[in-house]
């Protein structure tokens, strides 16, 4: 949307160059939307990269997912992280994981300090209450939503209206659910 619709001049960096199709993906993503792109092979690339496009207003860096076994990795993005004070960390999560696991990401990630909370995946959930559920356990504010495939047109900022729809859905629910109660007893 920054890129389209606001015509500020960006670009996209992606350090997810291990895994296979990572940052190809991306990529195709940033050629059909007419934004640069760049594969980063390494927190020293990275510096390189961000001095190369300091002219751009906006700079997205995609990280790969890390999992327990990837502490080094993690670690270091943390101190990059840590020692840049330009970044703005958000927490990209898909709304169809469950609480347990939510628990766990949102606790390995911690130290990347995550300002906001990215929920994908939010048209495969039964409840958008999931989402403000998701949101409350983070402990922080959601800055997008997406909804589907199509990029950007299916992401979202959720506004008070939304939220306060997912707060009445969720009475709505609660209600049927000791309505059901009732009667089942």
């Amino acid at each position: 949307r920054c890129g389209l619709q606001a015509r500020l001049p960006m670009h996209i960096l992606s350090l997810d160059t291990l895994r296979v199709g990572g940052w190809e993906h991306l990529a195709a993503y940033a050629r059909i939307a007419g934004l640069g792109f760049d594969p980063v092979h390494n927190l020293s690339s990275l510096d390189q990269m961000l001095l190369q496009h300091s002219n751009k207003k906006l700079i997205l860096i995609d990280t790969p997912g890390f999992g327990p076994a990837d502490v080094d990795d993690m670690n270091n993005l943390a101190a990059w992280v840590q020692h840049s004070q330009l970044a703005d960390v958000q927490l990209v999560i898909p709304a169809t994981v469950r609480t347990a696991v939510f628990k766990r990401i949102t606790d390995r990630f911690s130290q990347l300090k995550p300002s906001k909370l990215l929920l994908t995946r939010a048209d495969e959930i039964e409840s958008t209450g999931v989402l403000l559920d998701l949101a409350i356990r983070s402990g922080l504010p959601l800055s997008y939503v997406s909804n589907g495939q199509t990029i950007p047109e299916d992401i979202e900022q959720p506004s008070k209206a939304s939220i306060l729809a997912c707060l009445s859905e969720r009475k709505l629910i609660q209600s049927n659910l000791a309505h059901t109660r009732q009667e089942a007893a």
